[in-house]
């Protein structure tokens, strides 16, 4: 039986005295759709980023396809694409250089994955960012997410064909 895609335990983590989430548990099987909904100040981001082992949680454990959140984040960073919501592009580099700069820090190649993407999405990418519209910026920062949701080149190129 595969790992869970996402599996938390008693998942806690406080800010001071004041609670970010507490006691979350939660199993979310491979090919499930899960998100999270709640109003303002009720964990969602809290959540992510622990997940993403971003922020240390207060106790409690996670894991991402089987990968401890905390021991092994580097192995949930190469098959996990996260889009913060405040990502900052460089304005006097195009979305193709930005893509390509991360693809570098990364050692992956991502150049058919985002072939793929650019026919399905349309992304504008040989512009640089200053002179992109706020919707084109998204898509370049989609584009990004989408390129290294894994690190293995075949199904990076297969989840984009089968997803878009």
């Amino acid at each position: 039986m595969p790992a869970s895609a996402i599996a938390t335990f008693g998942l806690t983590k406080f800010y001071g005295p004041n609670r970010g989430i507490e006691d979350l548990s939660v199993n979310v099987e491979p090919g499930e759709v899960f998100g999270f909904l709640g109003p303002n100040g009720a964990g969602k981001s809290t959540t992510i980023r622990a997940l993403m082992g971003l922020q240390r949680p207060s106790r409690g454990r996670a894991s991402i396809l089987g990968f401890d959140i905390w021991s092994h984040s580097v192995e949930v960073h190469r098959r996990v694409g996260y889009l913060p919501g405040g990502l900052a592009l460089f304005d006097r580099m195009t979305g193709r250089q930005h893509v390509e700069w991360f693809a570098r820090a990364r050692g992956v190649d991502v150049s058919r994955a985002l072939a793929v993407l650019v026919d399905r999405l349309e992304v504008v990418l040989d512009r640089v960012r200053s002179e992109n519209s706020l919707a084109i910026t998204r898509s370049i920062s989609n584009a990004h997410t989408f390129v290294f949701a894994s690190n293995n080149k075949k199904s990076q190129v297969s989840w984009a064909e089968h997803v878009f």
